[in-house]
């Protein structure tokens, strides 16, 4: 996947020597690229998702034996995947894959102690390196270029108050509240992953990676984001590929020295074995291409800011609230009354009542009802009209009382978040 490297050149590199650190830490980040990176395979090569299934597979298992008998964790370890990141089977499956690769490095140093470099198996190593991260790079930044993976601030989010955002909320909308600024944020990674693919621009890409990843890091450490492990494997890539660069970047931007060029990296030698290797670098360029561009508009169009809305979709705010033909009061504290109501683009309803607690409603899709389901089993079914087009009406029991509650919905395009836009000028220096 490299230009092609003259038999001299090959010769040359084959009679390189590595002082002993170097050797010991190159088997280490081997081994442990190897064992972390293995499921990731899948995203550069077509049809390999067997591979990522055996490795759960393996890990599910492991890691809750490790958890309760080496590490004496007495609660069972959930292996759910419906986290996305940072379960403690995750870090127990990272402490594995360390000392796993620790022993693979004791016992290769041993068996192979009169090895004095591996140059060809650092080529392939970083090669591989370079095109899992970037096909990381283009996951997480093309989907971020279509805004398919931090969406506008929602109707529950616009009406909460700040304090009851968790932290990661709170980044998520920060995030999706500015298309700009999310486009900028998968524009670097999508950039730096590119200019992973190719030798010539590696270390540039390389630093964008790290340059990226670091802030992504801060990001996810600062609001508590769940994907930290992730994060900080992926800087510690770019890291590890910027590594041989480190002197020649030392000496050009401290020392004002002129540097030398790059010393070749291959474990391809000869015309034929470059061509095929060509071959397979654009296919392997074009299925993370296709496959991150696809994944991108598939969440674009389940969850996208651009999702078909509900007739309904709104934020309600009760004018009107009858128990038993008898209005009432909007009083703070007060369970029964209800205070807000707000139907998402999907049609999913929650109902705020004055003391700050909430219940959902089913919105049924084919008859005008909503229905409560209370915790001791009974169903309350409430019928609703629209008197006016910013106007609702439900009619129904609520346990033993009939209420009737009418709504006026708001315009949440005039809330001071969405209506503020980008100025030059403050508004407010001409006031």
């Amino acid at each position: 996947m490299q230009e092609s490297v003259t038999p001299d050149a090959a010769t040359a590199l084959e009679s390189v020597q590595w002082s002993l650190g170097t050797r010991v830490l190159f088997r280490f980040t081997f081994a442990y690229f190897v064992l972390f990176a293995a499921p990731a395979i899948e995203m550069v090569v077509p049809s390999m998702e067997w591979i990522a299934r055996g490795y759960f597979a393996v890990q599910y298992r492991i890691t809750p034996w490790v958890g309760k008998h080496v590490l004496g964790i007495p609660r069972a370890i959930s292996v759910s995947e419906l986290s996305s990141g940072d379960r403690a089977t995750d870090y127990i499956a990272f402490l594995c894959i360390v000392v796993l690769a620790v022993a693979i490095t004791i016992v290769w140093s041993i068996a192979d102690r009169r090895a004095r470099a591996y140059p060809r198996l650092d080529a392939a190593l970083r090669i591989t390196m370079r095109f899992v991260l970037a096909a990381h790079m283009l996951m997480y930044g093309v989907i971020k270029l279509f805004k398919g993976q931090f969406g506008a601030p929602s109707l529950d989010a616009l009406t909460m108050q700040l304090g009851e955002f968790p932290p990661m909320g709170l980044l998520w909308n920060f995030m999706g509240y500015s298309r700009p600024y999310t486009f900028f944020g998968g524009f670097m990674e999508t950039v730096g992953g590119l200019l992973l693919f190719f030798r010539r621009t590696a270390m540039l890409g390389a630093l964008t990676v790290a340059a990226v990843m670091l802030n992504v890091v801060m990001l996810n450490f600062s609001y508590h984001v769940t994907v930290k492990l992730n994060s900080l494997n992926f800087f510690f890539w770019a890291l590890v590929l910027a590594a041989p660069h480190a002197q020649r970047l030392f000496d050009f931007f401290l020392l004002n020295r002129a540097t030398t060029p790059e010393p070749p990296y291959s474990f391809v030698v000869g015309p034929r074995a470059v061509k095929a290797a060509r071959v397979a670098q654009a296919a392997v360029i074009a299925f993370s291409v296709y496959a991150s561009t696809a994944s991108a508009l598939l969440a674009v169009r389940e969850y996208g800011d651009d999702v078909p809305k509900h007739p309904l979709f709104g934020i309600y705010d009760v004018t009107s609230f009858l128990v038993n033909g008898e209005p009432a009061p909007p009083l703070l504290g007060d369970a029964r009354r209800w205070r807000r109501m707000i139907i998402d683009a999907k049609g999913w309803t929650r109902v705020r009542r004055m003391n700050d607690t909430e219940m959902g409603l089913a919105l049924d899709s084919k008859e005008p009802t909503f229905t409560f389901s209370a915790p001791d089993g009974r169903k309350n079914v409430f019928t609703y009209a629209q008197p006016a087009r910013a106007e609702l009406e439900l009619t129904g029991s609520l346990g033993d009382d009939a209420i009737v509650v009418r709504f006026t919905r708001i315009d949440e395009t005039q809330m001071p978040l969405l209506r503020e836009r980008f100025h030059w000028i403050n508004p407010r220096s001409w006031e």
